[in-house]
């Protein structure tokens, strides 16, 4: 596993990566992604437990929130780019 520009090395250690191969055409996967409340169906961690803020359909710009749960409950708010 290499260093991720920007990163440092302990936390290149840390990180992990997947690949899968999904037979689905570009835009059923982009649909699916693009709907926020569909994160918790394919987030491998099982931390999303559901979109708190933002809009229904995601699209470049579009900022939404999400509650998680890793130990503890938070929130996170993200942009999409």
């Amino acid at each position: 596993m290499g260093v991720v520009e920007g990163s440092s090395h302990r936390e290149a250690e840390r990180a992990v990566s997947r690949s899968v191969d999904v037979s689905a055409k570009p835009h059923e996967v982009f649909d699916l992604l693009a709907d926020p409340h569909q994160h918790s169906t394919f987030d491998g961690s099982g931390s999303v437990r559901g979109r708190l803020s933002g809009p229904d359909r995601l699209a470049l710009g579009s900022r939404f929130g999400m509650r998680m749960r890793i130990g503890v409950a938070y929130t996170i708010r993200n942009t999409v780019v």
